[in-house]
């Protein structure tokens, strides 16, 4: 399982067997380990039917909002109801949860879907595929589900600020060379976040169901070519802009809003909300990572991964990000 804590050997197999039987009425003979993320590890496991399911075990502590847990769950359902069958959805306990609860653990019992991560950079035909998915999901409306809105608030970002105060002090020499070389930039970087949380919030756009997480690791495809969008625990209830950023910065940007207005013919796209959404997400990833640096009792391998995702994924990928700004706002006058 890596750098992560093993959850399901720390529970026993045999435990989580049985849970399942009672649970769920499966008799599980195997475990086949996918993945291990932040807050839980993922497995595909197989009945003695031979049938597959996804099967995830969160660590409670680690789950931030239980309820919107619970309501990401539900909305699965919801939308494989609703005809959008491209997602994986939970399977219901014996009792008509979406998920089994178990001491400091949460089960998730899902479909199985014989496919493997889009390919990176991703193609142009698959996002295309995309765009008619999330404009589709866009025009559901905002359901009663028990999503929460989107609060538009950069508290959890602005901790950077004590965090590099914290690494001035630091003799770690890694991240002294790599954080305050770019304290400059990083304090520049959060205060136009704060100057965009205020232009979205003056929009007051009407809000609608949102993934929140469009990256590739939550998107698969199978051998047809249909694309699949999973973990839907991050959905909200926000504006479009919240999912149509992560499209508008690459190469095929219009390509996805001509497919996307295709669907959704009637949306325009805010530069500033869109400015909150990329801002917010680069500056608070760099937050999640210090902090587990700086706060938690990681390992040396799981401090030098987030030191190169704070590197590769934040600070290299976003080192242009007024350049990207004024790419998509010609994107979105011209689209």
């Amino acid at each position: 399982m890596g750098k992560y804590t093993n959850y399901l050997e720390t529970i026993g197999k045999n435990e989580v067997g049985d849970l399942i039987a009672k649970s769920y009425g499966l008799f599980i003979n195997s475990f086949d380990a996918v993945v291990a993320g932040e807050i839980g590890e993922s497995y595909i496991v197989e009945s003695k039917e031979r049938i597959k399911y996804f099967f995830k075990i969160l660590k409670k502590e680690k789950v931030d909002h239980i309820d919107d847990l619970d309501a990401s769950l539900r909305l699965s359902s919801y939308l494989s109801s609703s005809g959008i069958t491209a997602i994986s959805s939970p399977l219901k306990t014996i009792e008509g949860r979406p998920m089994l609860e178990y001491g400091e653990y949460f089960f998730i019992l899902s479909n199985y879907i014989d496919a493997k991560r889009i390919d990176v950079p991703i193609p142009k035909e698959d996002v295309e595929k995309i765009a008619s998915a999330v404009g589709a999901l866009h025009c559901l409306g905002s359901a009663e589900l028990g999503l929460r809105d989107e609060p538009f608030d950069t508290s959890y970002a602005d901790m950077l600020k004590d965090q590099l105060d914290t690494i001035e002090n630091s003799s770690d020499a890694a991240l002294r060379n790599l954080l305050l070389s770019n304290k400059e930039r990083l304090l520049r970087d959060l205060a136009d976040l704060q100057s965009f949380c205020i232009a979205a919030q003056g929009a007051k756009k009407a809000g609608v169901i949102t993934h929140g997480d469009l990256i590739a690791d939550n998107m698969l495809k199978d051998k047809s070519g249909q694309i699949y969008i999973v973990d839907w625990d991050t959905a909200r209830i926000a504006p479009p802009e919240r999912d149509v950023w992560f499209f508008l910065k690459d190469d095929n940007a219009r390509e996805f809003l001509s497919v996307y207005k295709e669907v959704n013919p009637d949306v325009s796209f805010n530069i500033n909300i869109i400015g909150f959404f990329m801002y917010k997400r680069y500056l608070e990833d760099i937050v999640y990572w210090l902090d587990e640096i700086l706060t938690k009792n990681i390992s040396e391998e799981q401090k030098i991964a987030n030191i190169a995702g704070i590197k590769i994924s934040c600070l290299d990928a976003y080192s242009g990000i007024s350049e990207i700004m004024e790419s998509i706002k010609k994107a979105i006058v011209t689209s």
